[in-house]
Protein backbone atom coordinates (compact mmCIF):
# COMPACT_ATOMS: atom_id res chain seq x y z
CA UNK A 1 0.00 0.00 0.00
CA UNK A 2 1.36 3.30 -0.87
CA UNK A 3 0.28 6.94 0.08
CA UNK A 4 -2.27 8.42 -2.68
CA UNK A 5 -0.54 10.22 -5.43
CA UNK A 6 -2.41 13.12 -5.81
CA UNK A 7 -0.92 13.59 -2.15
CA UNK A 8 2.49 13.17 -3.23
CA UNK A 9 2.50 15.80 -5.82
CA UNK A 10 0.83 18.34 -3.40
CA UNK A 11 3.26 17.85 -1.52
CA UNK A 12 6.39 18.20 -3.49
CA UNK A 13 4.13 21.25 -5.45
CA UNK A 14 3.82 22.76 -2.24
CA UNK A 15 7.67 23.53 -1.92
CA UNK A 16 8.45 26.15 -4.40
CA UNK A 17 12.42 25.25 -4.81
CA UNK A 18 11.49 21.58 -5.74
CA UNK A 19 8.13 22.62 -7.67
CA UNK A 20 10.46 24.65 -10.51
CA UNK A 21 12.50 21.66 -10.27
CA UNK A 22 10.39 18.74 -11.23
CA UNK A 23 11.49 15.87 -13.22
CA UNK A 24 9.62 12.93 -14.72
CA UNK A 25 7.97 10.84 -12.65
CA UNK A 26 8.92 6.91 -12.35
CA UNK A 27 10.51 4.21 -10.36
CA UNK A 28 13.78 5.09 -11.51
CA UNK A 29 15.23 8.17 -12.85
CA UNK A 30 15.63 8.42 -16.87
CA UNK A 31 19.35 7.20 -18.31
CA UNK A 32 20.25 5.86 -14.81
CA UNK A 33 22.76 3.07 -14.60
CA UNK A 34 24.30 1.01 -11.66
CA UNK A 35 22.72 -0.74 -8.57
CA UNK A 36 19.57 1.33 -7.86
CA UNK A 37 19.66 3.49 -4.98
CA UNK A 38 23.25 3.13 -3.80
CA UNK A 39 25.22 4.51 -6.74
CA UNK A 40 25.00 8.38 -7.50
CA UNK A 41 24.57 7.12 -11.42
CA UNK A 42 20.95 5.47 -10.27
CA UNK A 43 19.52 7.61 -7.71
CA UNK A 44 15.79 7.05 -6.45
CA UNK A 45 13.16 9.18 -6.94
CA UNK A 46 11.25 10.65 -4.46
CA UNK A 47 8.69 13.66 -4.51
CA UNK A 48 11.27 16.34 -1.94
CA UNK A 49 12.59 16.32 1.94
CA UNK A 50 9.15 14.60 3.07
CA UNK A 51 9.35 11.82 0.18
CA UNK A 52 13.19 11.44 1.38
CA UNK A 53 12.17 10.53 5.09
CA UNK A 54 8.91 8.85 4.24
CA UNK A 55 10.91 6.64 2.07
CA UNK A 56 13.55 6.09 4.61
CA UNK A 57 11.03 5.91 7.89
CA UNK A 58 9.85 2.61 5.84
CA UNK A 59 12.88 1.08 4.66
CA UNK A 60 13.99 -2.29 6.70
CA UNK A 61 16.88 -4.74 6.35
CA UNK A 62 15.86 -7.94 5.19
CA UNK A 63 15.60 -9.22 8.89
CA UNK A 64 13.37 -6.79 9.29
CA UNK A 65 15.39 -4.49 11.47
CA UNK A 66 14.79 -0.09 11.01
CA UNK A 67 17.08 1.77 9.90
CA UNK A 68 19.04 4.40 11.24
CA UNK A 69 19.74 7.44 8.92
CA UNK A 70 21.27 11.32 8.41
CA UNK A 71 21.83 13.42 5.50
CA UNK A 72 25.37 13.76 4.63
CA UNK A 73 24.97 16.62 2.20
CA UNK A 74 24.42 17.15 -1.63
CA UNK A 75 26.84 16.14 -4.67
CA UNK A 76 26.00 17.19 -8.46
CA UNK A 77 24.53 14.47 -10.48
CA UNK A 78 25.28 14.22 -14.45
CA UNK A 79 22.39 12.06 -15.10
CA UNK A 80 19.63 14.52 -13.61
CA UNK A 81 21.31 17.70 -13.76
CA UNK A 82 20.18 18.85 -10.36
CA UNK A 83 21.87 18.01 -7.04
CA UNK A 84 21.21 14.59 -5.25
CA UNK A 85 21.00 14.18 -1.54
CA UNK A 86 23.24 11.74 0.10
CA UNK A 87 22.39 9.80 3.29
CA UNK A 88 24.13 7.39 5.63
CA UNK A 89 22.01 4.22 6.62
CA UNK A 90 22.61 1.41 9.23
CA UNK A 91 20.38 -0.96 10.18
CA UNK A 92 20.10 -1.44 13.90
CA UNK A 93 20.63 -5.07 13.87
CA UNK A 94 24.06 -4.74 11.71
CA UNK A 95 23.38 -6.20 8.53
CA UNK A 96 23.37 -3.22 6.50
CA UNK A 97 25.40 -0.69 6.40
CA UNK A 98 26.19 2.19 3.37
CA UNK A 99 24.96 4.94 1.48
CA UNK A 100 21.41 5.99 -0.30
CA UNK A 101 21.34 8.56 -3.01
CA UNK A 102 18.02 10.48 -3.72
CA UNK A 103 17.02 12.73 -6.42
CA UNK A 104 14.39 14.71 -4.51
CA UNK A 105 12.50 16.52 -7.91
CA UNK A 106 10.27 14.35 -8.65
CA UNK A 107 5.67 14.31 -8.41
CA UNK A 108 5.80 10.62 -5.96
CA UNK A 109 8.10 8.24 -4.63
CA UNK A 110 10.03 5.60 -6.16
CA UNK A 111 8.24 1.96 -5.30
CA UNK A 112 11.31 0.30 -6.08
CA UNK A 113 13.97 -0.74 -3.89
CA UNK A 114 17.77 -0.97 -3.35
CA UNK A 115 19.30 -4.51 -3.32
CA UNK A 116 19.58 -5.66 0.38
CA UNK A 117 16.22 -3.67 1.89
CA UNK A 118 12.62 -4.18 2.61
CA UNK A 119 10.14 -1.74 2.86
CA UNK A 120 6.73 -1.69 5.11
CA UNK A 121 3.52 -0.79 4.09
CA UNK A 122 1.63 2.87 4.07
CA UNK A 123 -0.11 3.31 7.28
CA UNK A 124 -3.66 3.14 6.75
CA UNK A 125 -4.86 5.01 9.66
CA UNK A 126 -4.13 9.16 10.26
CA UNK A 127 -1.64 8.50 13.17
CA UNK A 128 0.10 5.98 12.03
CA UNK A 129 0.87 7.91 8.40
CA UNK A 130 1.82 10.92 10.81
CA UNK A 131 4.59 9.08 12.22
CA UNK A 132 5.29 7.65 8.61
CA UNK A 133 5.92 11.10 7.88
CA UNK A 134 7.20 12.04 10.79
CA UNK A 135 8.97 9.28 12.81
CA UNK A 136 11.82 7.20 11.85
CA UNK A 137 15.28 6.87 13.68
CA UNK A 138 16.87 9.62 11.91
CA UNK A 139 17.47 13.59 10.73
CA UNK A 140 17.78 15.37 7.76
CA UNK A 141 21.15 17.40 8.71
CA UNK A 142 24.03 15.95 9.50
CA UNK A 143 25.41 13.94 12.63
CA UNK A 144 29.41 13.93 13.10
CA UNK A 145 29.77 10.24 15.12
CA UNK A 146 27.23 8.52 13.47
CA UNK A 147 25.21 6.21 14.50
CA UNK A 148 26.40 6.93 18.38
CA UNK A 149 25.25 10.80 18.28
CA UNK A 150 21.96 10.19 16.16
CA UNK A 151 20.12 10.09 19.47
CA UNK A 152 21.52 13.83 20.58
CA UNK A 153 20.66 15.02 17.07
CA UNK A 154 16.75 13.37 16.82
CA UNK A 155 16.60 15.51 21.23
CA UNK A 156 17.89 18.45 18.91
CA UNK A 157 15.59 18.37 15.98
CA UNK A 158 12.67 21.31 16.15
CA UNK A 159 11.55 20.27 13.01
CA UNK A 160 9.39 17.17 14.54
CA UNK A 161 7.46 19.53 16.69
CA UNK A 162 4.01 19.05 16.17
CA UNK A 163 0.72 19.29 18.53
CA UNK A 164 -1.52 16.54 19.42
CA UNK A 165 -5.05 17.27 21.06
CA UNK A 166 -3.71 20.52 22.14
CA UNK A 167 -0.60 19.69 23.15
CA UNK A 168 2.96 20.65 21.23
CA UNK A 169 4.86 17.09 21.16
CA UNK A 170 8.71 17.18 20.68
CA UNK A 171 8.61 14.32 18.15
CA UNK A 172 12.17 14.05 18.23
CA UNK A 173 12.62 13.59 21.53
CA UNK A 174 9.91 10.83 21.63
CA UNK A 175 11.86 9.01 19.03
CA UNK A 176 15.29 9.35 20.57
CA UNK A 177 13.69 7.78 23.79
CA UNK A 178 13.06 4.98 22.12
CA UNK A 179 16.31 4.89 20.36
CA UNK A 180 18.35 5.25 23.08
CA UNK A 181 18.11 1.39 24.39
CA UNK A 182 17.79 0.11 21.14
CA UNK A 183 21.29 1.19 19.84
CA UNK A 184 22.53 0.27 23.92
CA UNK A 185 21.95 -3.48 22.14
CA UNK A 186 23.05 -3.10 19.03
CA UNK A 187 25.99 -4.13 17.01
CA UNK A 188 26.70 -0.19 15.93
CA UNK A 189 27.32 0.79 19.21
CA UNK A 190 30.54 2.26 18.99
CA UNK A 191 31.22 1.88 15.53
CA UNK A 192 33.08 4.35 13.98
CA UNK A 193 31.70 6.78 10.96
CA UNK A 194 32.40 5.59 7.30
CA UNK A 195 34.55 7.65 5.56
CA UNK A 196 32.64 10.44 3.83
CA UNK A 197 31.84 9.61 -0.71
CA UNK A 198 33.98 11.88 -2.71
CA UNK A 199 32.43 14.79 -4.66
CA UNK A 200 29.73 15.36 -1.34
CA UNK A 201 28.88 19.19 -0.50
CA UNK A 202 28.50 18.46 3.44
CA UNK A 203 24.79 19.20 4.93
CA UNK A 204 24.67 21.48 8.44
CA UNK A 205 25.46 19.41 11.64
CA UNK A 206 22.06 18.40 13.28
CA UNK A 207 23.25 20.14 16.01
Amino acid sequence: MQEDLAAQLLSVNQNPYFADKLLAGGDEVEGATGLFGTESTNPIPVNGPRGERIYLTSLRSKTGSQLLFHRLGMMESEITGQLLDVFEVAALDGFYRGFLYFSPYHPRRSVKLPVGLSQVDWPADPMGQMFATLGGFGVMGRVESFPSDLEAALRCDRSLTIEILGEVVELGAVVAKHLAPELLRSPLNGLDPMPMPDGIIPASLAM
